[in-house]
């Protein structure tokens, strides 16, 4: 038989569906059944290895599974593990996750060596398999789209545009600014969220705990760019700028004025006069040069 196919069993086995069977003979009895395709001798040679050493490379791979979850959904997994205690998946929070991941393996498994693959396959789990943990907080999907959202920019191909420098920006004239080249990087993602996760995420950066009671609906407009080390890194913005920017094509040439246009357009009722709205913008658009929302062509 080819290789493929032994590999395929072996793989079976650890993954999916271990022996059920005691000794050698009774796991060949059984593999039998279950590997019609492989050899006799393709058969005793799986039968002879016991079922302990494949639970060994199990646990291995769903523990590494599991740390890559928690590297890129820290907060997500806060909010569902408790649930998961309580439901009686583990005694521990590693017990949890880890029954956790095996059975996000069983729904949706992760068939290659992206972690993007790996987080998407997550959330859409979370999201559309699991109903009992999706509603531990109605604000859950979107913290998983928010997390998941960082690793696709922090993996996402580079721009060939240049960073602007906000001091160079100020010693231009009105006219001079809004002639600017400027370009939206590829990276960078646009989102509107029903509740505050920037404020959060940096609950969570300073106590590594998520605030209780968990945030109240409070919808906010949000960029994801990457900062001057090339981290994903958040900023809040109005619905203007974001409608803004969202008219601007990733990585096409535009200017400052076109997107300026866009926001006075949109946020026409909010201000007094011309320069009152100038102002605003001009506000805005440099917090998008500090997470690299906004470059300059090359």
């Amino acid at each position: 038989m080819p290789l493929a196919d032994v590999l395929a069993a072996f793989r079976t086995l650890i993954l999916d569906d271990p022996p059920t069977g005691g000794n050698a003979d009774a796991r060949g009895a059984e593999f039998r059944e279950r590997f019609k395709d492989l050899t006799a001798d393709e058969r005793a040679d799986l039968a002879a290895i016991p079922p302990e050493r494949l639970g060994v490379y199990t646990h291995l791979i769903f523990s590494g599974e599991r740390a890559v979850l928690q590297w890129v959904f820290p907060m997500s997994l806060a909010v569902v593990t408790p649930r998961l205690i309580e439901s009686g998946a583990g005694a521990t929070v590693r017990e949890a996750q880890l029954a956790l991941v095996r059975d996000l393996h069983r729904v949706r498994p992760w068939k290659s060596a992206s972690h993007r693959d790996l987080a998407r396959n997550f959330e859409a789990y979370l999201v559309h398999d699991r109903a009992d943990l999706a509603g531990v907080w109605l604000g859950l999907a979107n913290l998983l789209d928010f997390e998941r959202t960082e690793l696709e920019v922090l993996y996402h191909s580079d721009s060939l545009a240049e960073t602007i420098a906000p001091p160079t920006l100020a010693t231009m004239s009105v006219g001079e600014l809004m002639a600017q080249p400027i370009v939206r990087p590829g990276y960078v993602a646009l989102r509107e969220y029903a509740y505050d996760l920037i404020a959060l995420a940096n609950h969570w950066r300073r106590e590594q705990t998520l605030p209780r009671p968990l945030p109240a609906e409070m919808s906010i407009c949000a960029v994801c760019g990457r900062n001057a080390e090339l981290m994903p890194m958040w900023q809040a913005v109005s619905a203007p700028l974001l409608a803004g920017l969202a008219a601007i094509e990733p990585e096409t040439p535009a200017t400052i004025n076109d997107l300026a246009q866009v926001f006075v357009t949109h946020a026409a009722d909010t201000f007094s006069d011309e320069t009152e709205a100038f102002g605003a913008f001009f506000t805005e658009f440099v917090s998008l040069l500090h997470v690299g929302a906004v470059l300059q062509p090359r």
